[in-house]
């Protein structure tokens, strides 16, 4: 919950120093660095390395970066919760998603769909997600008999070949 918290109020700040995009692009840009050499969590979460050394060590990483998000890193140091700068990320990303009008779609085929059925899915999915914008990630299952399961927004909608048998294996 507090994750929720902490992304809302970079995202207002970052929306009230206009610098929106400039933050995105630098929490991006750390939480890639971060993934991509775990140790660097291990130095800001280790308990004996003091609050003022981690500052200095997110100053020298984060020095060409927006001064308000070194802040909230700072702010996030002070308040013991640097560990759970990924699920902040993960947060901001959707609030900045849904401020957007952005919805993201997991579609599993069993097999490749092209462009112009991508185009058309992307179409009636905005449609049915109230004129949001969707952005597909295809998964390719091929234990699908048929048909596609779609995960978006909390939802999942199966018209998928294998659970119309289902249905109908169950009716019998």
């Amino acid at each position: 919950m507090f994750a929720k918290e902490y992304a809302k109020a970079l995202y207002e700040l970052a929306i009230s120093s206009k610098a929106l995009e400039e933050v995105k692009n630098n929490f991006d840009a750390l939480i890639n660095g971060i993934k991509e050499n775990e140790e660097y969590m291990k130095v800001l979460t280790y308990p004996k390395i003091s609050k003022a050394n981690k500052k200095k060590s997110i100053y020298e990483v984060c020095k060409s970066m927006n001064n308000t998000f070194i802040d909230f890193l700072y702010v996030l140091i002070d308040n013991n919760r640097i560990n759970n700068i990924k699920e902040i990320h993960e947060e901001f990303i959707n609030i900045i998603d849904q401020n957007n009008n952005v919805v993201y779609a997991e579609v599993i085929t069993a097999s490749e769909l092209n462009k112009s059925q991508l185009g058309l899915l992307a179409n009636n999915l905005s449609k049915y997600f109230s004129n949001k914008k969707v952005v597909i990630n295809e998964v390719i299952d091929e234990s699908l008999i048929g048909g596609i399961k779609v995960l978006a927004d909390g939802k999942l909608i199966d018209l998928s070949l294998t659970n119309r048998l289902e249905s109908l294996m169950n009716q019998i």
